[in-house]
């Protein structure tokens, strides 16, 4: 399945220093701690995996019909709103 990158997705990459081979390691490794299967134009899912030690969630959505996934946006998990395993948002 190809995947692609959304302008926000590179730029937030870029600020982070996070490269297209993790994004793609991440994807195929990471844990989906999230479905979103209402969203359009195609359903999405939040990833959390890690690189290089470090937590970063990652959103995509995928297109079977296309056999694509489109990376949204990636960024570290803020821990006053995520509990220490990254999984889990805090309530309010």
């Amino acid at each position: 399945m190809k995947i692609i990158y959304r302008q926000h997705a590179l730029q937030s990459m870029h600020e982070r220093g996070i490269t297209e081979p993790e994004i793609e390691q991440a994807i195929n490794e990471g844990e989906v701690i999230k479905n979103y299967p209402e969203d359009t134009p195609y359903p999405s899912v939040l990833v959390l995996a890690r690189i290089h030690g470090k937590a970063i969630h990652i959103v995509y959505s995928v297109s079977e019909e296309d056999a694509v996934k489109m990376v949204i946006t990636t960024y570290e998990p803020n821990p006053e709103i995520w509990l220490s395993d990254m999984k889990t948002r805090r309530t309010k």
